[in-house]
């Protein structure tokens, strides 16, 4: 019977078009890891080859993770398929033993996910073998890598899984369950993930990751990329341990599985239920006639709003209040807590638990938990009508299709803003349990606001995903697409936020700053795909079922001929509108006002300018001996102006009769001012201008040379802002002033890269004994020490800093001026800096001491004077 009943899956299996899609998908993203340049997942980079033994097992590996959501539709829909099509009865009836039922469901579920997984192995070896790949980036292909990896990573991590999610689906009998398993099962991974962080807890989060990724990374951590390219890992250590113990609690899962499994439709019994009695007609009204009452239909949009709210609440409460959701919240916490736990150190120093960093903990500790547990409850709440045979009766309610979607969005809205609200509330409480109480309401209130946003745009994609596609579980592989092509899209050099949905520019928080100028962009983004996702919310409520038996061309007709009604019509049109318009201003700023390059295009220029501008490397060039710059930083505006003077010297033993001038192209030149000369070549894409002297500098020789710049930010880059000039706490270098020379750390320093481009391998560092070489400092190429002397204003309520000490401070026309000189050569790297700093000052004997700290952060000044002293 065993025989049979796995025969039966395995022909519903090959017969299910949701398996061969699932299995192209994983074998086409397999392919293109495999064949993009872009691509380090796996670690094949440098000297590694990208089918390398070690990088074949890290990618089937981490497929075998990858897949985690995937499975759980195989097995779980195996193990509950007899209970949704109220089969169970039929085959419990019949003499058939549990042990060939159960092991013929799960076997069903194991082979499909174990084919998923061949084909995902058949995706890299083929593109491994394709034509246009570096073949000095290729080494011999290593089928006994494929063999061990499915031997030791892939089977046993299957294995495991499946056992998981069927014992949870037999126990429980609830899809919604289960998938709650696999979030605690992703908990349960991100922890010991995080334990791994921490040295001395490093072996047991080997041992406790479930899919032994970690395990492997202990044992190969100092392999050499020689190794990485020949060798298999031992099965020995911690990765024979963390084998043996996750197939071992595989067998514990089956075996319980077996054990407390039960015939009937409850299944696993957690509580005692309570009886439920049947209603009886009392005698006296079984004959008479009932009297209904007067209802009269109403289609206004009062009652329309009326019907909403009462669907939304129904929708929120039987989500928010459901034990599966409390469950969830509190794996949310427990995966907060292992990033506060482990986060927060810098080389091993905790520091202190600021709202700043609580900030960044929200986004690491909420995304990709949060966006699961959306992804779940959105094909819950999609479906939950027809999974429970009520859809006919939902659907025949005299109520618009914006309704029910409208309700199902509100509930998940609802999980976002518990989740955040409860996550900030557990990061105040970490900050009081550790000693910190400057809390910050007001600041977390922005913070929880702009938390949810990108949380919103998901939710409204996921409900648009479990919408249109013909059942729960294609909606969930089409969720698991969009999540690898978001994954994917900045691997293959595909980084702009324009084309990946729900993207934007970075939005940093500091103390001193806040969100600074980075919140509109950041907003502008959002702003963006929140029509976007409007506009999809849109086309699902034309999509929005009604009744049973459509096939998908039937609802799209339908859905065309709903959308055609005039307010859908304007609705959709009105929001495409806005959407174009957003990001033609979006497209203007970051593209026109701003330079936008994709990561191949940045090598590429790299490249360009090493072919142009190597063979000028030993060109004598002056040398800068003297600066001395006046530098007016406006914070208010973003921008700051630099007017410059060097002192040049030809330290050389030949005339210089060209200077090579390299300057930021972003910046504005509006003065340059030397010895008597002309243009030889302007070069705006790499920052060069080559300038021809009338009379060629001497051996020896000194001149002047004034220059006036400014940096000013224009509208806002991809990046969402420049962190020069910032309206609390700015900091100019003197990598912005312009250069002489060519400048060797612009080359391309992947051997890859250069190979690609057409480039030499780069020269490895010169002999100790080079006297040439050493004649730079690993500061600069065009200057040695020195004489450095500035003059900074900044607004009224800040204070300037530079190198050198302070000559006079003064105030003129509402800014304050500080003047500042070194009393000896310096290395030629200076900064500028302005921020509402606090000053702390002492004295040891004749030296003073000042401590310039932002007001906020005065933690360790005393301790820093005591040291200096």
């Amino acid at each position: 019977m065993l025989a049979k009943i796995l025969a039966f899956e395995r022909r519903l299996i090959l017969r299910s078009p949701l398996f061969w899609i699932v299995a192209l998908a994983f074998g086409a993203l397999a392919f293109t890891i495999m064949t993009s340049d872009n691509v380090s997942f796996g670690g094949g980079i440098g000297n590694v080859h990208r089918n390398a033994p070690l990088v074949v097992i890290n990618l089937l590996g981490a497929f075998s993770f990858l897949s985690l959501l995937l499975v759980t539709i195989f097995i779980a829909g195996a193990a509950l398929r007899d209970f949704e099509l109220n089969t169970a009865e039929l085959f419990f009836t019949t003499p058939l033993r549990k042990r060939d039922y159960l092991l013929g469901r799960f076997g069903g579920g194991f082979l499909a996910a174990l084919g998923v997984m061949l084909v995902a192995a058949f995706g890299l070896w083929l593109g491994s073998k394709m034509p246009w790949l570096d073949q000095n980036r290729l080494g011999p292909t290593a089928f006994g890598a494929y063999a061990w990896a499915f031997g030791v990573m892939v089977v046993p991590n299957l294995l495991f899984t499946a056992a998981f999610v069927f014992a949870f689906a037999m126990l429980t009998r609830s899809m919604l369950y289960t998938y709650l398993g696999v979030i605690a099962l992703f908990v349960f991974n991100t922890v010991a993930s995080h334990m791994t962080a921490n040295l001395d807890a490093r072996w047991i989060g080997a041992l406790l990751d479930p899919f032994g990724g970690d395990a492997l990374h202990e044992i190969t951590r100092y392999w050499s990329s020689a190794d990485n390219n020949s060798r298999l890992p031992p099965l020995t250590g911690l990765l024979l341990g963390n084998r043996l113990l996750w197939l071992s609690v595989s067998a514990l899962l089956l075996g319980g599985a077996y054990r407390l499994f039960r015939t009937d439709r409850e299944g696993l019994r957690l509580f005692a239920r309570k009886a439920v009695t049947t209603a009886t007609t009392p005698a006296g009204i079984a004959g008479g006639n009932i009297r209904l009452p007067a209802v009269r239909l109403q289609s206004s949009a009062a009652a329309q709003w009326q019907q909403f709210l009462h669907q939304a609440w129904f929708d929120a409460r039987s989500v928010l209040s459901g034990a599966p959701f409390l469950i969830t919240l509190l794996l949310g916490l427990l995966t907060m807590f292992s990033v506060l736990t482990f986060s927060g150190q810098i080389f091993g120093t905790k520091v202190y638990p600021v709202t700043s960093h609580m900030d960044i903990v929200l986004g690491s500790g909420l995304g990709l938990f949060l966006t699961i547990v959306l992804a779940v409850y959105a094909g819950e709440l999609v479906w939950r009508e027809r999974t429970l045979g009520v859809a006919e009766t939902a659907d025949a309610c005299a109520i618009p299709n914006w309704i029910p979607l409208a309700s199902k969005l509100v509930a998940l809205l609802g999980v976002i803003a518990i989740f955040c609200l409860v996550s900030a509330l557990f990061c105040i409480a970490y900050q009081l349990f550790h000693g910190y109480t400057h809390l910050q309401p007001l600041l977390y209130a922005k913070i929880v606001l702009l938390a949810t946003l990108p949380f919103v745009l998901t939710a409204a994609l996921f409900v648009f995903l479990q919408t249109v596609s013909e059942s729960k579980f294609f909606g969930y592989l089409f969720v698991v697409v969009f999540l690898a092509v978001k994954i994917g899209l900045p691997m293959l050099g595909y980084n702009h936020p324009l084309y990946n949905y729900g993207s934007g520019p970075r939005l940093p928080l500091s103390d001193m700053n806040g969100y600074g100028q980075f919140l509109v962009p950041s907003l502008t983004f959002r702003a963006y795909w929140g029509t976007f996702a409007a506009a999809l919310l849109v086309i699902a409520a034309a999509f929005w079922p009604r009744g049973t038996g459509m096939s998908f061309g039937e609802r799209w007709q339908l859905a065309r001929a709903r959308l055609r009604q005039r307010a859908s019509r304007v609705t959709l049109a009105a929001l495409l509108l806005a959407f174009v318009g957003l990001g033609g201003w979006i497209f203007y700023n970051t593209n026109v006002r701003n330079e936008y390059l994709s990561d191949d295009a940045r090598k590429e220029q790299a490249a360009d300018y090493e072919k142009t501008y190597r063979q000028f490397k030993d060109l004598a060039q002056p040398r800068i001996t003297a600066i001395k710059a006046d530098v007016d930083i406006y914070p208010n505006d973003l921008r700051a102006v630099i007017r410059g003077h060097y002192r040049l010297e030809n330290k050389s033993t030949v005339p210089i009769a060209e200077f090579h001038v390299d300057l930021d192209s972003r910046l504005q030149t509006n003065k340059l001012d030397f010895a008597p000369h002309s243009v030889v070549k302007t070069d705006k894409v790499h920052g060069v201008t080559i300038y021809k002297l009338d009379t060629p500098m001497a051996p020896g020789a000194t001149l002047d040379f004034d220059f006036e710049i400014e940096y000013a930010q224009r509208g806002f880059p991809v990046s969402g802002g420049e962190t020069a000039v910032v309206y609390n706490g700015t900091f100019l270098n003197s990598g912005m002033l312009p250069h002489f020379g060519y400048v060797e750390r612009r080359q391309l320093s992947d051997r890859n890269d250069r190979r690609k481009y057409g480039l030499p391998d780069i020269p490895r560092m010169a002999p100790i004994d080079d006297m040439a070489a050493r004649a730079n400092t690993y500061v600069a190429s065009d200057a040695d020490w020195i004489d450095f002397e500035t003059t900074v204003s900044t607004v009224a309520d800040q204070i300037a800093l530079a190198p050198g000490y302070l000559q006079r401070e003064w105030t003129a026309n509402g800014r304050r001026y500080f003047h500042y000189k070194s009393d000896t050569k310096i290395l030629p790297f200076v900064a500028w800096l302005s921020a509402r700093w606090a000053v702390k000052k002492d004295k040891w004997h004749d030296v003073a001491i000042e401590v310039y700290y932002d007001p906020q952060h005065a933690y360790n000044v005393d301790r820093m004077i005591e040291s200096t002293k």
